[in-house]
């Protein structure tokens, strides 16, 4: 992966912290920081997702720990700060773990920085700071955040938190009286090589013979961005808090998207068939899919999807990043599926011909049992 018509001058010979560096994101972010020139630390609490060039140093470790956060800021130019918790699954039910690691984790990590004089820090922060499930046409950074109270799940309300911590830090003076500045990227959904979230759903429910019906309108678009053009948005951001870009990304927060929006399962449609699956020809109504999201919550259990990411598929949402291209000159690149196709085919993951599918009556009956589930729980019970 060589990063992509990329001009930047604040790179070579820079020390860079990738916190979250062992996942997908970061190990890219990564590579391409170390391809340009940089000298590149990874933290994460996991182990790396893939082996990397052996002059990238790991270090495995919590980021609420304070101490090893001091540690690992020594001598560090820029951070980028990816690290987070509870996006999805089991984990957006943990409040207090999902508030401890984006909150406060990125609290102790700015105290870090701003002891260990370092200068610069992009924010991977997410577009749901200023989506709750409202429809938004071509939207830009002029959106409101979305009231703390009022958003879905503990990750989007924590996330908003963070974004906002960072940016109000940009201009605060390190403890040598240099000036630290801050900016943060919004992502949408996130695709490409070795995305570690999206698809491998997807091709849990293809080999496991679940992926029965879609939902929702095929007139339903939403913004996603290729991994290439998420790193390159990084990168950019980090360049423009730098004196020779006048600083203008300090203080500032930009959505970060591929060129044009799209329905999810059409373009889903090109994996699913490469795959060697055909996509289903059963739609289940929006609100069917939302009462099974119910039941998840009231049994406390992760069914389905949840709420949040629900409306990410069932819920028209698209952005513009001209901010982004003005200010960063940043050139999203239409990009497809190849990589992510090619990355599942080398891992043998395309389907066999004597492979077994559940019938599609099956899933019609999990549904309708779901949904007598929920109107049951609403009835009175005898006292």
């Amino acid at each position: 992966m060589t990063p992509r018509g990329l001009d930047v001058q604040s790179i070579s010979g820079k020390h860079f912290l990738v916190t979250g560096g062992a996942g997908c994101f970061g190990m890219h972010l990564g590579r391409a920081l170390h391809l340009l020139g940089g000298q590149v630390t990874l933290l994460d609490k996991t182990e790396l997702l893939e082996d990397c060039d052996p002059s990238i140093k790991f270090i495995q470790g919590d980021i609420r720990n304070q101490e090893l956060l001091m540690k690992a800021c020594a001598g560090v130019n820029c951070v980028f700060h990816i690290a987070s918790y509870g996006m999805s699954g089991i984990a957006m039910r943990r409040t207090k773990l999902v508030e401890e690691v984006n909150v406060g984790g990125t609290s102790k990590l700015l105290k870090a920085c701003l002891e260990n004089n370092v200068e610069r820090m992009v924010y991977t922060s997410t577009h749901n700071v200023i989506f709750n499930g409202n429809p938004i046409e071509n939207g830009d950074e002029s959106l409101p955040y979305i009231p703390l109270d009022e958003h879905k799940d503990d990750y989007s309300r924590t996330k908003c938190m963070a974004e906002q911590l960072i940016l109000t830090h940009s201009g605060k003076k390190t403890k040598d009286g240099h000036t630290f500045r801050s900016s943060a990227c919004r992502a949408v959904a996130i695709y490409g090589r070795g995305e570690q979230r999206q698809f491998p759903q997807v091709m849990l429910a293809l080999e496991s013979g679940v992926f029965l019906a879609t939902f929702g309108s095929k007139d339903i678009l939403s913004s996603r961005v290729h991994i290439d053009n998420l790193t390159n948005a990084h990168i950019l951001a980090a360049d423009a808090l730098c004196e020779h870009k006048n600083h203008i990304s300090a203080g500032e927060a930009y959505i970060i998207t591929d060129p044009k929006p799209q329905n999810q399962f059409v373009w889903m449609a090109e994996f699913v068939e490469a795959m060697g699956y055909s996509m289903p020809r059963l739609i289940i109504p929006v609100f069917v899919v939302l009462t099974i999201e119910v039941v998840e919550t009231v049994m406390e259990v992760t069914l389905f999807l949840s709420r949040t990411e629900l409306y990410q598929v069932c819920v028209t949402y698209h952005y513009k990043p001209d901010k982004a291209r003005k200010q960063l000159g940043f050139v999203a690149v239409e990009r497809g599926l190849e990589d992510t196709i090619e990355y599942y085919r080398a891992r043998g993951h395309q389907r066999k011909e004597k492979d077994s599918l559940v019938p599609s009556w099956v899933v019609t009956v999990i549904i309708g049992l779901l949904f007598a589930a929920v109107l049951i729980s609403f009835l009175p019970t005898a006292q």
